[in-house]
């Protein structure tokens, strides 16, 4: 692609190198120089994604931890991905590996699943009861994890049922497989068809290493039922004088290391676990063949790393790994030790037929690169990406590049019915005079949140900035979980409105401020959260408090870091903005209140030199405001009694249309224009529907935004 993608990995955890977990890694490895990457899991190993990754160029973001106890298994494979879902930020696209990611409603997605949840379709039946069939518990096995969940016997066919419907609603825009077995497989439980296919791949030694003398054979992978180590060691009890190196851990290896006893061969099977790298390559160098008898495994990459090393493969004839090898470098048996033990014996008394073999094998795996691997997967991202309907993408900012955004000044601090919290509950700041067309809402009310998103949606503005309050007593708490609530409305509605706060800190303390910007940290980890460039915007009302002070601000750029900052201000910023007042804090500067800045014969001068500044970092990033009128003398706060400007009359919409045809005269395009305000009611700035103006005002607004469109699009 010509522009790098913000680019979201989920996978449940990334703690081994197994299957799943090594595409991940190579995948990163590969696509981190030219995408930004943000990994999401809930755990990490670092010393095992270093060791294949040693250059680590990505974000990780942990996730929620697995539920535990009563019900756990059913509560992670259905509340925990919403969990999740609300704990990851907005990407361009999202990549998600394993069950249950699919079940993140983020968009555009592509699911590379490895399998279906298969304790829910062809390993229901190898879910066992814990010790008898008479048990209270029955154990079953999700993949990555390394131990049981166990599900109540009263409950487990109902829990089983109840996951494989919550399984059939996820809707990912996209499923790849990792062989064509799999494809079909899910085709059947999805009801889908499944057209892409990417193997996984592998890395080649450069030269064969060659076959020792002594006999050994090898298996790898996570000791649980359907990977049928039992069966390898009955095989193994068949052949005289042979070992068998079984690299992996897991719940049935003290089961296994009886069976071994039991057969009179435990000096014969040695465990291994937890090797590194080189170790599992030197296990497969000293071994005279790889065997792998799993259940109608999905791909299976201990196969194709078989070959990798020059290594003949043993393996029962199902799954995907049989699609990538063929009888030159493959002995494919039915499921049965006997079966086993006869192609083992036959490689264990044929020195030359395993070398030939582990040669053949060699050279077909030089087509199952990572390389390959992490190509073929990226370019179907990129093309789903492109392929997305722009109206629908989440985060997607691009159109920013090619027309003004429209947004407003947005107050979440009203309270329920008039005598409430800023609906005349005091005449020094709470006084109104004019009421919403809906009556004396509560900014908690999410029926008038959900009114106030379609309204904007329906006359073209495309975010809003939510105001959020912080003086010496802290953060304004009501302000606070209206937000909240408006992020929850928004994303319960799918609202196309996106969310940016500005913060307006009056003397703030320390703490107020931390927990103030922590908060929006968080909540701009919503897909309703606004970005401008793959940036989430944070707005800061500037009342020129801290102005050269440098160890203030240094302090909030440092807890503001990779927010785009905008200020907000009643004063118009200098040519030296940067160098002797705010130090380079803000991208881009905007008045908040362009009526208050001059007197109406000096409006226009004065706001084409706000507009000149307003690109204050040289970003390219120009942001201008209109507003309606400003009118707050019932207030009766003597702060108030100096402004020279406290009555700006509507004029009739004149004064709204004077500022609009500035903004349309100009030659160079604003990126952002703010209106000021959308429901400010103390201060007679609204352009909310009303019972004084009805809809004059949003109508004008949804022609201004129109024009915008028409001159710049």
């Amino acid at each position: 692609m010509e522009h790098p993608l913000d680019l979201a990995i989920i996978i449940p955890e990334l703690v081994k190198y197994g299957g799943a977990e090594r595409v991940v890694i190579e995948c990163l490895a590969h696509w981190q120089h030219h995408h930004r990457i943000t990994l999401y899991a809930t755990s990490i190993n670092d010393r095992v994604v270093r060791e294949f990754c040693p250059e680590t160029r990505f974000k990780f973001v942990q996730l929620s931890p697995y539920f535990q106890g009563d019900h756990a298994f059913f509560l992670n494979g259905t509340l925990l991905p919403k969990l999740w879902q609300q704990e990851i930020g907005t990407h361009d696209i999202y990549h998600t590996h394993l069950w249950p990611c699919h079940l993140i409603d983020r968009h555009p997605m592509v699911w590379y699943p490895h399998e279906p949840p298969r304790m829910l379709e062809d390993l229901r039946l190898s879910q066992l009861p814990n010790d008898s069939i008479t048990s209270d518990v029955w154990k079953v096995h999700v993949y990555p994890k390394f131990t049981y969940d166990d599900v109540p016997s009263r409950v487990y066919e109902a829990t089983m049922n109840a996951l494989g419907m919550f399984d059939k609603l996820g809707n990912p825009d996209r499923i790849v497989a990792n062989s064509h077995y799999v494809a079909q497989y899910l085709s059947q439980v999805y009801g889908r068809i499944v057209a892409d296919v990417v193997y996984p791949g592998v890395v080649c030694a450069n030269q064969i290493v060659e076959l020792s003398p002594n006999v050994q054979f090898l298996t790898v992978g996570q000791l649980w039922p359907h990977k049928r180590v039992k069966m390898i060691i009955e095989a193994l009890a068949m052949i005289p004088d042979a070992r068998l190196v079984i690299v992996g851990d897991g719940p049935e290896r003290e089961k296994l290391e009886r069976i071994a006893v039991s057969l009179g061969i435990s000096d014969r099977v040695c465990f291994k676990h937890g090797l590194s790298k080189a170790e599992l390559e030197a296990e497969y160098n000293a071994c005279r063949a790889v065997v792998f008898a799993a259940a109608r495994e999905p791909f299976g990459i201990v196969p194709l790393e078989a070959l990798a090393h020059g290594r003949p493969l043993i393996a029962v004839n199902e799954g995907g790994y049989t699609e990538v090898v063929d009888p030159q470098c493959a002995l494919l048996v039915s499921p049965r030790p006997q079966k086993l033990a006869d192609r083992m014996n036959l490689l264990a008394r044929d020195i030359d037929l395993a070398r030939a073999m582990g040669e053949a094998g060699w050279r077909k795996a030089q087509q199952y690169s990572w390389n390959n691997s992490a190509n073929q997967l990226i370019k179907i991202i990129e093309s789903t990406f492109n392929t997305y309907p722009q109206e629908y993408k989440q985060g997607d900012d691009e159109t920013a590049a090619f027309c003004p955004l429209l947004g407003v000044q947005y107050y979440c601090w009203y309270g329920d019915g008039s005598g409430n919290l800023h609906w005349n509950d005091n005449l020094e700041f709470g006084a109104v005079d004019d009421m919403p067309e809906i009556g004396f809402y509560s900014s908690l009310d999410g029926d008038a949140l959900k009114y106030h998103f379609e309204l904007m949606e329906r006359h073209g503005i495309d975010f809003l900035v939510a105001n959020l309050h912080i003086d010496s007593n802290g953060v304004n708490e009501h302000e606070l979980a209206g937000l909240i609530r408006m992020f929850h409305v928004a994303e319960l509605t799918r609202s196309q409105i996106r969310i940016a706060i500005q913060l307006c800190p009056y003397e703030p303390s320390d703490d107020g401020l931390e927990r103030a910007i922590a908060t929006i940290r968080d909540l701009s980890n919503s897909p309703n959260y606004f970005k401008f460039k793959s940036q989430p915007v944070m707005f800061l009302f500037w009342t020129s408090v801290w102005d050269g002070q440098r160890t203030e601000i240094d302090n909030l750029k440092a807890a503001t870091d990779g927010f785009l900052r905008i200020a907000c201000s009643l004063r118009l910023p200098s040519d030296t903005e940067s160098l002797y007042l705010t130090f380079g804090l803000f991208d881009s500067w905007a008045l908040f209140s362009p009526l208050e800045v001059a007197s109406s014969e000096n409006w226009q001068s004065v706001w084409a030199q706000a507009y000149r500044r307003s690109d204050c970092s040289n970003k390219g990033i120009r942001t201008v405001t209109v507003s309606p009128g400003y009118d707050d003398r019932h207030l009766t706060d003597i702060r108030r009694s100096n402004n020279r400007f406290r009555c700006v009359d509507r004029n009739q919409g004149k004064t709204l249309h004077s500022m609009t045809e500035f903004v349309l005269r100009q030659s160079v395009m604003p990126q952002l224009v703010l209106v000021s305000t959308f429901n400010e009611y103390h201060e007679n700035s609204h352009i909310e529907p009303t019972k004084r103006y009805g809809s004059q005002y949003m109508e004008a607004i949804k022609d201004f935004g129109q024009a915008l469109r028409t001159k710049w699009m």
